[in-house]
């Protein structure tokens, strides 16, 4: 019983996850916040799409995922390289059904 009770109190807090962060960018309408909702296992429905930037931590196994969301109006896309700096990765999302215009403009962007 004492060394069963000395396992479970005496442990310690496991070992921290390693954080990670990533920029998250796409045309607009591609579907960024559905993707990291799905990640974060929130449900689809009330997904608003993101005005300016929003910042969501994705909680894998191993590891966190600090993602800064861009969205991807006109306006807002100038300034996507200044979040690229410091960032350890990204995502770059595209609808498949979007317009040959809208492909080229993402592909053009990427």
């Amino acid at each position: 019983l004492w060394q069963c009770f000395r396992a479970l109190c005496c442990k310690g807090p496991p070992p921290p996850r390693p954080e990670y962060d990533l920029v998250c960018i796409g045309l607009t309408g591609s579907g960024k916040t559905s993707l990291l909702s799905q990640l974060c296992s929130e449900s689809p429905e009330n997904i608003v799409s993101t005005t300016g930037f929003s910042i969501k931590a994705v909680p894998f196994q191993n590891a966190i995922l600090n993602v800064k969301e861009l969205g991807g109006a006109d306006n807002i896309r100038k300034y996507w390289s200044r979040y690229y700096q410091g960032s350890q990765g990204v995502i770059f999302v595209l609808d498949s059904a979007s317009s040959e215009d809208d492909l080229e403009t993402a592909r053009n962007e990427l």
